[in-house]
């Protein structure tokens, strides 16, 4: 018998599938990343791709994303796999009747979560009271790289002198 495939059993209130969660937690060039985790009919994502973990996972006892599995992983061969082989239930797959709304695709997430402010900088809440701001979208931050930022005289939001 396999090992089970540890996922989580429904959306955490943070969850950027959840139509009702705060939007903005993570950057758009994150929602890039992480595009090679979902597929399409026809084009799924392959056996070996990675998949798409609840960010409220430790680090290296990943768990899928509820959301992630029900709005998208049957676009993953890999999550098919898994139920044929019974390392995970096929429901998984089927948001539970008492779940949040959430988002029909991945795109429609991606577009939701990914807040583009002026000049094409993107703001991204890392914390209450804590935001950070790609500014220049050709010149994309590390996925875990996080700015701090601070109101302009404009109103805009730009980096620190520490972090330009």
């Amino acid at each position: 018998m396999t090992d089970a495939l540890p996922y989580m059993r429904r959306p955490c209130s943070e969850c950027p599938f959840r139509v009702d969660a705060p939007l903005g937690r993570f950057s758009s060039c994150r929602y890039d990343a992480l595009r090679e985790t979902v597929g399409e009919a026809g084009g799924e994502a392959p056996l070996g791709a990675p998949i798409f973990a609840c960010h409220k996972s430790h680090e290296g006892a990943d768990r899928a994303c509820a959301g992630w599995l029900a709005t998208v992983g049957h676009e993953h061969i890999g999550i098919r796999f898994a139920i044929v082989t019974g390392r995970l239930p096929a429901e998984a797959l089927e948001p539970g009747d008492d779940w949040p709304e959430l988002y029909g695709s991945y795109d429609e997430m991606a577009e939701a979560n990914s807040a583009e402010l002026p000049g094409g900088a993107v703001a991204v809440v890392t914390a209450p009271g804590m935001v950070a701001v790609r500014v220049n979208p050709f010149r994309p931050h590390p996925p875990r790289c996080y700015r701090c930022v601070k109101a302009g005289a404009s109103g805009l939001l730009d980096e620190c002198e520490g972090h330009r």
